[in-house]
């Protein structure tokens, strides 16, 4: 067990603190606190280095204070953990830089080998300025990579975060190395940013496991415009608030997202979404401005969604199915839509919400089940009906069509 007090310092040339077990077989388990104003510094390596193999090793970590390593001459990151980590932070966990001669380095925050992860403070990994030969990453869960290839995890793995992680120039929050069987659950509370850096590399990318995101804070991608990627596995993305600033990708897999922010409470996305099987609106207002791309069905079960796309579709080339709640907008949608059929009422109402003259451009099939209703005003009394696939209302007298069977 390591206490570091108050105003207490712990530094060393290379790592700050190093241990780690002596061989695959061994359990090694190590306890760190470093309090309010404490200080655990590596001045040529990792703030935190405790060596291991596999998930025999355990390590339990309370920072209220910053751990800060800095790769000069070799590798550098904040917390370095090769086994299982529980880790709490309230303060600042930064590396400052890594040293690689070649292309492929990482300056991480903290990197582990799975483990919990509660963050309300600050973890973030960097490069010094012209270093090209490595990136700055928040957060990597891995396993040992002494083989130059890294292992799967070794547990069931949870981020939880309402602080700040930050990949200065590459994800914020990684997954790699091959199917494990464990999962991966990524919790971004309401005041939680997730925000990834560079040009090619998500804010969030996971990896071969089943992975289940919930977010209620900011994700945000810089140049990269990649804010999401699930990678392999089966996935879940379930929204309850927040902004996600950057594509969405639900990667391989059969992945699911579930968008629910409450009533009288609103998520806009300007982004695109990819390779989901189901996108659910539950509740709220969703508006959806990108282009989307994904195949699966789009089922609106509550609330209002707003298809605000100037290109593409909103709802990628699948079916919408408006179960029990209202579909709206002045955009398009590529597949075949259904109003009603569910248990609660159905609506389609190109105006919804802002109330205002909207055209909704429908490109295949619209179909009206028992429960469905479709809102529309005339102007005068003349109704306005572009053709069969595009409905047009005006703010005047509204009029409501019940469809039943």
């Amino acid at each position: 067990m390591i206490n570091n007090n108050g105003n207490g310092l712990i530094e060393g040339g290379r790592h700050g603190i190093t241990a780690g077990a002596a061989n695959n077989t061994v359990s090694f388990t190590l306890s760190v606190t470093n309090q309010l104003n404490a200080t655990i510094q590596g001045d040529n390596g990792s703030g935190m280095n405790i060596d291991g193999f596999n998930a025999n090793e355990v390590v339990t970590i309370q920072n209220d204070g910053t751990i800060t390593g800095n790769g000069v001459t070799g590798d550098g990151d904040g917390v370095d953990v090769d086994g299982i980590v529980n880790l709490t932070n309230t303060g600042v966990i930064q590396s400052l830089n890594a040293f690689s001669d070649v292309p492929g380095g990482a300056s991480e925050g903290v990197t582990a080998g799975g483990g919990t992860i509660t963050n309300s403070g600050t973890i973030e990994g960097d490069v010094a300025a012209g270093n090209v030969n490595a990136v700055g990453r928040g957060i990597t869960l891995a396993g040992v990579d002494t083989s130059g290839t890294p292992e799967p995890i070794y547990a069931d793995s949870v981020v939880t975060n309402s602080g700040f992680i930050k990949g200065q120039t590459d994800s914020a929050i990684v997954v790699l190395g091959a199917a494990s069987g464990f999962t991966v659950t990524i919790n971004n509370e309401a005041g939680g940013t997730i925000e990834g850096g560079g040009d090619t590399a998500a804010a969030i990318q996971t990896g071969a496991d089943n992975d289940t995101l919930n977010n209620a804070g900011d994700v945000i991608a810089d140049a990269s415009g990649k804010a999401i990627d699930l990678g392999d596995g089966d996935d879940t993305l379930n929204i309850t608030g927040g902004t996600i600033q950057g594509d969405i990708s639900g990667g391989s897999g059969t992945n699911t997202c579930t968008i629910d922010p409450g009533a009288m409470h609103s998520f806009t996305y300007t982004g695109a979404i990819s390779d989901f099987d189901s996108v659910e609106i539950k509740s709220g207002v969703v508006s959806f401005f990108g282009a989307s791309t994904y195949t699966g069905t789009t089922t609106v079960s509550g609330g209002t969604l707003i298809a605000a796309n100037s290109t593409g579709s909103a709802t990628g080339s699948g079916p919408v199915q408006v179960t029990g709640g209202t579909l709206g907008g002045n955009g398009s949608i590529g597949g075949a839509v259904t109003i009603g059929g569910g248990s609660g009422s159905a609506a389609l109402a190109p105006g919804a919400h802002s109330q205002h003259e909207a055209t909704l451009t429908i490109q295949s099939s619209l179909t009206f089940q028992t429960g469905g209703t479709y809102l529309y005003t005339l102007q005068g009394h003349r109704q306005q009906l572009r053709g069969r696939r595009s409905h047009r209302e005006r703010r005047h007298h509204r009029r409501r069509r019940h469809f039943n069977r």
